[in-house]
């Protein structure tokens, strides 16, 4: 007999009550007021939806795309951004549909689709081709964009990703059972948001302050937060391109930190191995997040890995990347 079934009638009821009312769990239902203008979204899909978008450089140059993590924004990368901007770049960062301050409506959060719509942006912003820089949950929506739309795809930067089925957590595989995952991100997801995010990082003493997490608590409580984060782990199906990473000839850099607890090194180790013309570098004193906790060495290494932007005028360099 299953377990749930074991415990005393007079708990099976308050049970009972717990998953109908998490089953309610509502996505955002009307437009949200952010105080920003129309130019700082993109509407893409049908029916429409607003997606939040960051830029920097001139969208005439050479483009770079830049695919957060799951539970994050496009903000996080706005250091990098600029430094590549510095290097002749146009980047273009966002809100993946469903985070930060893109629209949360009911619909299709599957990775695969998800990397469509990253897609439809870049054609929205006339981006024919781009480099790629993603991280965590973004990496398997950025491998996707790879297999999808290859042609859109120039190079790949992949800092500590989450593109493999043995890296979906017991929790998550929970969560796409009807009704316990809505319970499991009712009563759970929105809880003790500092130390899930010092969880992230090597040294969390130095790298976590109140201001942090007081914005990540906005977010959570943002219209349609949760049910749209549940949306997008129940959309977490690997097993189809991970097959298929190995057809991918995009020239790839996978920037690893060594103390990485959420996507452990050994997986930085896999995928190596499985992308032809990848290239890992470890990160020592580095967690989950190696664009925040060692910004100067990712920094230095993106900026090598894709050089100046005025070199792309020139026929590409097939030779795997130098460290630099």
């Amino acid at each position: 007999m299953p377990v749930f079934f074991r415990y005393p009638k007079c708990l099976l009821m308050p049970l009972f009550f717990v998953l109908l009312w998490c089953g309610c769990m509502p996505f955002q239902t009307q437009p949200v007021r952010s105080g920003l203008s129309s130019k700082d979204f993109v509407r893409i899909g049908d029916p429409q939806r607003k997606i939040r978008i960051y830029e920097r450089g001139k969208p005439t140059s050479p483009a770079i795309v830049f695919v957060h993590g799951y539970g994050s924004a496009g903000l996080i990368w706005l250091p990098l951004m600029k430094t590549l901007e510095q290097a002749g770049y146009y980047c273009l960062a966002m809100d993946l549909p469903g985070f930060g301050l893109s629209d949360k409506y009911a619909g299709n959060y599957d990775t695969n689709y998800i990397a469509d719509q990253v897609a439809e942006i870049m054609q929205k912003k006339g981006i024919d081709r781009a480099d790629i820089v993603a991280h965590s949950w973004g990496s398997s929506v950025t491998l996707a964009l790879a297999l999808r739309h290859p042609k859109k795809v120039r190079r790949i930067v992949i800092n500590a990703g989450w593109v493999y089925s043995a890296q979906i957590v017991p929790v998550l595989r929970w969560s796409k059972i009807p009704g316990i995952g809505e319970m499991i991100y009712w009563l759970y997801y929105r809880e003790r948001p500092g130390e899930k995010y010092a969880s992230s990082f090597y040294d969390p003493d130095r790298m976590v302050d109140m201001a942090v997490i007081d914005k990540i608590k906005e977010a959570l409580d943002r219209p349609g937060a949760l049910a749209a984060a549940l949306a997008v782990a129940r959309g977490m199906k690997f097993a189809d391109s991970e097959r298929r990473y190995k057809t991918l000839r995009h020239q790839t850099l996978l920037l690893w930190g060594k103390q990485d607890r959420v996507a452990l090194p050994f997986y930085g180790q896999r995928l190596e191995a499985d992308l032809p013309n990848a290239q890992l570098i470890l990160l020592d004193r580095c967690g989950h997040i190696p664009m925040l906790e060692r910004p100067y060495l990712v920094h230095r290494y993106i900026r090598s890995f894709l050089g100046p932007a005025v070199v792309l005028a020139q026929p590409e360099d097939p030779s795997p990347p130098q460290k630099p």
